[in-house]
């Protein structure tokens, strides 16, 4: 895998005092960075880690973290869902200098810190998992 082609990324780049989720103005300050990062970087793959950057990225997703983890959306720069699924293209650029790309939600790495133990329907199996589909379509994406 390209190092290049995958983006790690949180939506807010410093933790809030008290542990304390990120305000909606505190994203929104951030947000238009994370943009720019993305469409300087044109990364193939971004992974989106927790909630809020999910929510950030994919406004229109109305479930939760732990239902929508794992599943690819391909979304623009500025987060809209061009389609469902694990269809179309690789990363191109849109008229407006945007990028399209793949985003795959993953949950948070402090909520896997919370959440020991091993089971097959565990946090933690999920998240491995996901990190596996995240390398196969990586590696799927550098060969074209």
């Amino acid at each position: 895998v390209v190092e290049k082609d995958v983006y790690i990324t949180n939506v807010v780049k410093r933790r809030p005092e008290n542990n304390r989720d990120p305000t909606p103005a505190e994203v929104e300050y951030y947000a238009p960075l994370l943009k720019e990062e993305i469409r300087v970087l044109r990364p193939k793959v971004v992974v989106l880690c927790g909630r809020i950057a999910m929510n950030a990225l994919l406004p229109n997703e109305k479930r939760g973290i732990t239902k929508a983890r794992g599943e690819w959306a391909r979304v623009d720069l500025v987060g809209h869902r061009v389609n469902g699924g694990d269809h179309g293209d690789n990363n191109e650029r849109d008229d407006n200098d945007g990028v399209k790309c793949w985003v795959m939600a993953v949950l948070h790495p402090s909520y896997l810190l919370r959440k020991p133990g091993w089971k097959e329907d565990s946090p933690r199996a999920s998240t491995w998992r996901d990190w596996i589909e995240i390398k196969r379509k990586a590696l799927e994406l550098s060969q074209h």
